[in-house]
């Protein structure tokens, strides 16, 4: 008796073409929305121009997919956005397949604390040894008010229930975070 390399519900989903062809449609959805979320960023980060690292007002947002992010299939809009050897200003909202969004500022060695004042609960930060953890269901995720590290990498969860307040959502996450940032 012959044994398959594949079970047969692997077997039923090879042979699916419209699963892979509604995911490439909900991709491009995503991704015309987030240049809305970005367009809805423009509108308000002139207000922290003095804060932001110079040269990230000029700088247009990227998105960019990816099919591996813990074995799903993510989007990322990264505006604003600064790079320059170490220095790194990134604020990113994310989509993560089967999971969330994100609206995250990660910054490292661009000299920023927080000021210490009442934050928003569900702000939380990134106590790991990397910024470039998204899954907030990590243990390094913690509470805003725990916040003595090496880099800063804050972030909201949006549930996808949420998407059509997305732009709104992104546009507040990235004020409340830049309210409490100082050089």
């Amino acid at each position: 008796m012959e044994v398959s390399l594949l079970n047969s519900q692997q077997l039923d989903l090879i042979k699916d073409q419209d699963f892979l062809i509604e995911k490439r449609i909900v991709l491009n959805v995503l991704a015309r929305h987030f240049q809305k979320v970005e367009s809805g960023l423009k509108s308000t980060i002139h207000r922290y121009e003095k804060i932001l690292p110079k040269g990230s007002l000029t700088v247009t947002g990227r998105i960019s997919r990816g099919d591996n992010y813990k074995g799903l299939p993510y989007l990322v809009l990264d505006f604003p956005r600064f790079s320059s050897g170490d220095k790194v200003f990134i604020y990113r909202t994310m989509f993560w397949w089967g999971n969330y969004f994100l609206c995250m500022l990660i910054t490292k060695n661009c000299g920023y604390s927080l000021i210490q004042k009442k934050v928003p609960k569900d702000l939380m930060i990134n106590l790991g040894s990397t910024p470039w953890n998204y899954d907030m269901n990590d243990e390094c995720w913690e509470s805003l008010e725990k916040q003595r590290h090496q880099f800063l990498a804050i972030s909201r969860k949006v549930d996808f229930g949420n998407i059509d307040n997305l732009e709104v959502l992104s546009k507040e996450t990235f004020e409340d975070i830049m309210s409490l940032l100082t050089k």
